[in-house]
Parts: structure tokens; sequence; C-alpha cells
């Protein structure tokens, strides 16, 4: 079900609510946790998952100093009656099996966006996410999803679009890792990843009949070093 409603012509409130049924493919959606010594256990006949969302969402389009602006926020939450749990909190195991517990997600989003002159729209927005489930009988954040994110959009374009240029720069804040207490060796992991932030850019050509970029992604090479344990 979805419900909106226009304060004004520019202002809206949307509500949403919802159920779902899907099944897991484990070994396509987690081909990254077997490029390791883990053994693989399935340990039961996985069902198939099963959640309910609920969503608000408020838009508003405004004007400053005559250039259009807009902002908006939203809050999501999934409640999942069933989930195949990915469980890597033993060192030598990346064990599969149904959900025995609480399993849930809480995504709360704010948004801005603006033209300051003509033809140069900036768009920011920040994230903060809540992931926990069960992992065994503990209730654990997810590993690996930054509870935090922003992120910095700068686009500009000619007349006629001949030439556009855009630039993007995403902070993505810290992560729970799973252990590794047991295999750390020299290079013990923390309990959570620091912060970093990824740039990437584009510039455009537009030719009569055709177009040419050039662009670039992580232009500052972040990555994780040490990687490799054990």
């Amino acid at each position: 079900t979805h419900f909106k409603y226009n304060f004004l012509p520019r202002t809206a409130l949307r509500l949403s609510a919802g159920s779902g049924w899907r099944t897991a493919n484990i070994f396509v959606e987690n081909a990254s946790v077997f490029a390791n010594s883990r053994q693989i256990v399935v340990k039961e006949n996985l069902r198939p998952e099963e959640a309910w969302n609920y969503g608000v969402s408020f838009t508003h389009k405004f004007r400053i100093f005559v250039r259009d602006a807009y902002f908006s926020t939203d809050f999501f939450r999934t409640d999942f009656s069933n989930k195949v749990i990915v469980d890597l909190e033993d060192v030598d195991k990346v064990q599969f099996y149904n959900l025995n517990g609480k399993s849930y997600s809480n995504a709360f989003q704010v948004e801005f966006g603006l033209q300051p002159f003509e033809r140069f729209d900036v768009k920011m927005a920040y994230k903060h996410y809540d992931v926990k489930s069960t992992y065994g009988e503990k209730l654990l954040e997810k590993p690996m999803v930054p509870k935090d994110r922003a992120l910095l959009n700068l686009a500009y374009a000619t007349y006629y679009n001949i030439w556009k240029f855009d630039l993007t720069v995403k902070w993505l804040g810290e992560t729970r890792l799973p252990p590794t207490d047991s295999t750390a060796g020299h290079h013990p992991f923390p309990s959570s990843a620091k912060a970093y932030f990824i740039f990437n850019a584009q510039v455009t050509k537009k030719f009569k009949r055709f177009d040419v970029y050039l662009g670039g992604e992580n232009l500052a090479d972040y990555f994780v070093r040490h990687s490799i344990i054990a």
C-alpha cells in the first residue's frame, strides 16, 4: 500500500507498507565470502525469506534566490519474519541458516539539492543505517555495512550540453568487521573498519551523433592494506 498527500503543490508526504518474499541464492549473492579458507556449512534446509517493510517520506521543493532547490527526508524499516543468515562470526566457517531471533533494518536519509547558478547543480545527502540480525544467540550489527554515509555531487553543463562535468564524493563511515582473532597473526584486524572517502569524476563532450567521455573512479586510490591474513 502507498499513500501520498500534497500539503502544497510542491510539498508532499508519502507513507508505504508492504510485505515481500524471496528465495536466497546463497552462492551467487555471497561469492566474496568463498575467496578464503573458511569451511562452508549449510546447517539446514533454507526457507524463503519473508519481511514486512514500512516507510515515510517528506519532500519539499522551493526556490533560493530565484533558483530551484529541494529538501527531502525519509525513514524506512524492514522487519524479517525469516532471513537466511550469513554467519561469519566463527573464523573458520561461513555458516548459512534460517533466522532464529530478530532481524531488522532501519534506514534514515536526508537530501538537499539546489542550483546556485544556471546549469550548475549541487546535491548533498546523508544516510544512516541500523542493520542487525541474530547470529547464533546474539543480536549483532551486520558486518561490513557502514552505519553512516554521505554524498556530494557537483554537476555542470555548458549550453546545449556540449560539455558536461561531474564530480561525486562519497564518504563511508565505520563498519563492524567479523572476528579474526585466531588467524590474524602479525596483522590483527580491529573490530571495526575506519571511515574513508571515494572520489569519482567524469567529463563528457557531445558531438552531433555521439558522445565521448573520460572518467575515473576511486581517484584517491583508496584500498584496504593487509587485506589477506593467515
